[in-house]
């Protein structure tokens, strides 16, 4: 992409796990979900520093421990990994007041009285970014550079990002961002190296071939109308994903580490192109050993 706009801040992500000694990890996947948010930045943008990804709290603390905090910290926020995410994000903020600090994720209301109360019982938050975080991420990251990553003057309505200012006034938007019509412009986060790390024998590596659901199930955060839509990832984007990550794991199962697959599709195998997924993933099976 040419003629990217030019930022010059240190922005990390985090889809956080609990850990402790003699336990499994609360969350064991991979970070699919901030890795996708972090390889479309970084195809939007010319970024001086790459964003930094994080799953264990631990390192999120020995980087602020070893180096220069982040200028804006995004948490994904799950119903498992929620009061961690709010805890250490609040920490940040008694800390370093100026870093922006940005939640996302389906663990918050969907009723506009209850999502304002829940970012008036965490101030520590200033934005909110609602469903798909792609395209919402890059808006805001365009209006924070356009008021020179002021926060307070950033605060306004947009669409799918919510926040309150020192006023008091709440503010979110009637309408969402558009959602990406093709997937595959979000760059692989495997196949663009940004997951290597995570390739330490504990994790297991998380894919996703489509998003969306055309059913409707109440328990479900796909049930909304938003997500009715099927929006997909190539097979060529998904095969290479795969034949990435067998090759990585081949490597992960020698020293003794792990060796499955988590697909994270709300309906996966009700469609023909899950066919070549499966193919993939024989072939991968026959390759490498994996999964």
């Amino acid at each position: 992409m040419t003629n990217r706009i030019h930022i010059d801040k240190r922005i990390w992500l985090a889809d956080l796990t609990y850990t402790g000694e003699n336990q499994s990890l609360g969350a064991d996947t991979f970070p699919l979900g901030v890795g996708n948010i972090a390889s479309y930045t970084e195809s939007q943008f010319s970024l001086n520093h790459p964003i930094r990804l994080f799953k264990y709290p631990e390192k999120v603390a020995k980087a602020l421990e070893e180096g220069t905090p982040p200028d804006i910290i995004g948490f994904s926020n799950y119903i498992w990994n929620s009061r961690l995410s709010l805890a250490i994000a609040q920490c940040i903020k008694e800390a370093h007041p100026d870093t922006i600090i940005i939640f996302g994720g389906p663990n918050y209301p969907i009723h506009k009285p209850e999502q304002e109360d829940f970012l008036r019982k965490n101030p520590q938050i200033d934005f909110y970014i609602l469903h798909e975080g792609e395209m919402a991420f890059v808006k805001l990251l365009k209006i924070l550079l356009d008021n020179n990553f002021q926060t307070e003057k950033s605060k306004t309505a947009i669409p799918s990002i919510h926040s309150i200012n020192k006023n008091n006034q709440f503010f979110s938007f009637d309408q969402y961002e558009d959602r990406l019509n093709s997937l595959d412009e979000i760059p692989s986060p495997y196949t663009t190296g940004k997951m290597d790390e995570f390739f330490d024998g504990l994790l297991w590596p998380l894919i996703q071939t489509k998003r969306g659901c055309p059913f409707q199930c109440t328990f479900c955060t796909e049930g909304l109308d938003y997500y009715s839509k099927i929006k997909r990832f190539s097979v060529g984007h998904v095969c290479d994903e795969i034949n990435y990550i067998g090759k990585k794991m081949a490597q992960v199962r020698l020293n003794g580490g792990r060796n499955d697959l988590y697909i994270a599709d709300s309906n996966f195998g009700m469609f023909k192109e899950d066919i070549e997924t499966a193919k993939a993933l024989s072939q991968t099976g026959d390759r490498y050993g994996w999964p």
